[in-house]
């Protein structure tokens, strides 16, 4: 999630803080899921329109004024860094598990990964692959379902048709009114 995106609730919470003496003093941790101003670039828009620049002003605001940033990849942090937001202060804690640290696991039921959202360039589901394809070395029954649609579609299902991924089912993106249907990972 981008910052802007989790703008109102926060400062809805500074605003609580701020009205509450026993949470006065209490440091404000910004948490960066995503890098919105470089993911509209990615998505098409010029890195001098207002909009970007707007959101580039935000979201580097919001970071110089946290005591804290936590982001999910070493890549954000080394773009906050290029931004000049201090190094000391910038947290990575990364979403995912080490597949080493696990034993093999051979069972009749399919391990399910899934990604469900938009497949543009800027989520980086190529990248994911690599990922999947040690899980799969390491569980028997091992099934990648993508559900979704964007512009990176039609390069992802080349990638798996390339690398022959066995294991990755895409799926289309299901209109609201298909929320309650089964899907069969297989």
């Amino acid at each position: 999630m981008g910052i802007l995106q989790n703008l109102w609730e926060d400062k809805l919470k500074v605003k609580f803080i701020k009205n509450n003496k026993e949470f006065s003093g209490i440091p404000i941790t910004g948490d960066t899921e995503d890098i919105t101003y470089k993911q509209m670039q990615a998505t098409g828009r010029s890195k001098g329109s207002l909009s970007v620049r707007i959101m580039k002003f935000l979201e580097l605001f919001l970071c110089k004024k946290a005591e804290k940033v936590v982001v999910v990849t070493n890549g954000f942090k080394k773009t906050l860094v290029e931004e000049k937001i201090p190094q000391n202060k910038i947290e990575v804690i990364t979403n995912g598990v080490d597949v080493n640290e696990s034993s093999h696991i051979t069972s009749n039921v399919p391990f399910v990964l899934s990604y469900f959202g938009t497949l543009g360039v800027s989520q980086g589901i190529k990248n994911t692959f690599k990922y999947a394809e040690v899980i799969s070395e390491y569980c028997d029954n091992f099934k990648y379902l993508i559900i979704g649609e964007g512009a990176d579609k039609k390069n992802l299902e080349s990638e798996v048709a390339k690398r022959g991924y066995s294991f990755v089912k895409m799926i289309p993106g299901m209109p609201k009114e298909a929320r309650d249907i089964e899907v069969d990972p297989k």
